[in-house]
């Protein structure tokens, strides 16, 4: 672990922090306050100076935060829809925008899970603690936040700036992702200013993008703002709660846990793999010297998204993510039949033709198309 007067360093790799060593911060105490915080592991690097992230690379070496920029501020909105308290948003609550203060960081620190930072920010009534991680391998930064909320009739987001020129955002929908405008050319672009998504949202240009993946929060706002320096940069923000007095004056008080995930250069794919990931954490066994398992079903070219049983036979449910025309192949060693169902599991001309044997057969997808296939033994 490298310190000095002007920097708070955690690099990854074989050189990086010893399992067990740690270093902590108290809070009120924030490390080199003058200084900067890095944490790496070799495949992304985030800078940090205090609570705010200002720089984010991947491999590419390609910066993600716009100059002048910086990810992880809350902003705070009056929220008082014309109608419909609960389920409005209305365009004029943005011009009420409140920028909370700086949080304090608290802790920062290493151990087998990967390197960290949290923040603690208290705010109106309410408590906001931020912690960023960069695990061990992983290409993309993760940041989670719980927020004990006792706000009314306001909104908070969580501010991601991206520093890249676009005209348009992807969100993720069931089997799939919906393009929508960021710009305010027409009356119809300008209300689309709250817009959801299931499980991931991407901003690119024609060559790179960033992908972030959400656990728990579905309303996004993404704008078009002008950059430093000329040029323009994609505003990102997550809705995060309300506050609505009616029908039920409690809406949202309490306790509130959101987790994301960004990764630098994504491509849909990798936007897929990380709502993946963030949702379905991989389950690890105590046991360490067991013998490894192998998957039940492997797939190529496709995204399995679901894997049960019926009748005897295994049923797995694929479908395209990236909105192209596919070759793909399923593996599975322990089946010796397979053929295209409904999505009732029942024999349909219509199915999805597949060809092959022997535990590893192939079929054609089209753009987001989903596919049932009925494996037998």
């Amino acid at each position: 672990m490298a310190t000095n007067a002007g920097s708070f360093e955690l690099p990854g790799g074989p050189a990086g922090l010893a399992l067990g060593e740690l270093a902590e911060i108290e809070a009120g105490q924030p490390p080199s306050s003058s200084g900067a915080i890095t944490l790496a592991n070799g495949l992304v690097s985030a800078i940090f100076e205090g609570p705010y992230v200002v720089s984010l690379k991947g491999t590419d070496g390609r910066e993600c935060v716009p100059p002048g920029q910086r990810l992880g501020e809350f902003h705070l909105h009056q929220d008082f829809p014309n109608a419909w308290d609960a389920w409005d948003v209305d365009y004029f609550y943005r011009g009420s925008l409140e920028v909370l203060p700086d949080p304090e960081v608290q802790q920062v620190w290493a151990d087998e899970t990967g390197q960290h930072l949290r923040t603690v920010l208290a705010f109106g009534e309410s408590k906001a603690t931020t912690t960023w991680t960069l695990a061990p391998g992983s290409d993309a930064l993760d940041v989670r936040v719980d927020v004990d909320w006792h706000e009314h009739e306001r909104i908070l987001k969580l501010a991601l700036p991206v520093d890249v020129h676009t005209e348009k955002c992807e969100y993720e929908t069931q089997f799939g992702y919906n393009t929508r405008p960021i710009t305010t050319n027409t009356s119809w672009e300008a209300y689309r200013f709250e817009v959801s998504a299931l499980r991931w949202i991407r901003v690119s240009d024609p060559a790179w993008g960033l992908a972030i993946a959400n656990e728990s929060t579905y309303g996004w706002d993404v704008t078009r703002q002008p950059r430093e320096g000329g040029g323009t940069f994609a505003l990102v923000r997550a809705s995060l709660l309300r506050g609505p007095r009616f029908p039920d004056p409690e809406t949202d008080q309490g306790e509130h846990t959101f987790a994301f995930a960004l990764q630098p250069g994504a491509s849909v794919v990798d936007a897929v793999r990380q709502a993946h990931r963030v949702n379905l954490p991989a389950r690890i066994f105590a046991d360490r010297t067991a013998a490894r398992t192998e998957p039940i079903v492997k797939a190529e070219g496709a995204v399995v998204e679901s894997v049960r049983l019926v009748d005897g036979d295994l049923v797995v449910r694929l479908y395209e993510p990236s909105g192209v025309r596919q070759r793909a192949k399923l593996t599975c060693p322990s089946a010796s039949t397979a053929r295209g169902t409904d999505l009732l599991y029942r024999d349909n001309e219509r199915a999805v033709p597949i060809g092959g044997g022997n535990g590893e057969w192939e079929f054609e997808l089209g753009p987001f198309q989903v596919a049932t296939i009925r494996l037998g033994k």
